[in-house]
């Protein structure tokens, strides 16, 4: 289910690229690292498949989230080395940059401490993915624009496929990641 969210980032909000308000779905693991890290990494993979199937021009890669603390550095340097946080960047052309579309996060026991979450008397682990609707729909119209006719093939059928289906409550087709 797609949830709306609210952020505010202070003057970060200058292009579509940042909004503060906008709609993102997630999903979460919470259990033994093998499931949480086994469900985190298929995820992964199937957003980054459906990018390429969409012809989509960015990249997959290690990020680090905004620290509003005194030791940024710190945790930024700690989230890269264990590849704790990962983005899928879509190119936006016309501001020249790319934009995250799609995050991943594994949060090891963080979480498990912080709300007594126990797996055999010990922390359980989590890891989170979450992709923000309207970010996707302006990388798409930025790469393709307006004129569905110029899109590629695959984008273009799954979008018409939706259209034909909206009327009848069918969703557009999202990728499965319980397998």
């Amino acid at each position: 289910m797609a949830v709306p969210c609210h952020r505010y980032e202070g003057a970060n909000h200058r292009t579509m690229s940042r909004l503060r308000a906008f709609t993102q779905r997630d999903v979460v693991w919470v259990g033994h690292p093998r499931f949480v890290m086994e469900g985190r990494s298929k995820a992964e993979e199937l957003i980054v498949q459906w990018a390429r199937e969409w012809e989509l021009v960015g990249s997959f890669e290690t990020a680090n989230d905004m620290f509003f603390t005194q030791d940024y550095a710190v945790k930024a340097s700690f989230q890269r080395q264990q590849q704790a946080k990962r983005e899928l960047r879509l190119l936006i052309p016309v501001e020249k940059q790319s934009i995250s579309v799609f995050s991943s996060n594994f949060h090891a026991m963080t979480f498990g401490k912080a709300f007594n979450i126990t797996l055999g008397g010990r922390p359980a682990t989590s890891a989170c993915v979450g992709w923000g609707y309207e970010r996707w729909v302006f990388a798409i119209f930025s790469q393709f624009g307006f004129d569905i006719n110029q899109w590629p093939t695959r984008l273009r059928d799954e979008f018409e496929s939706h259209c034909a289906g909206a009327g009848q409550g069918q969703p557009l087709r999202q990728p499965s990641i319980t397998g």
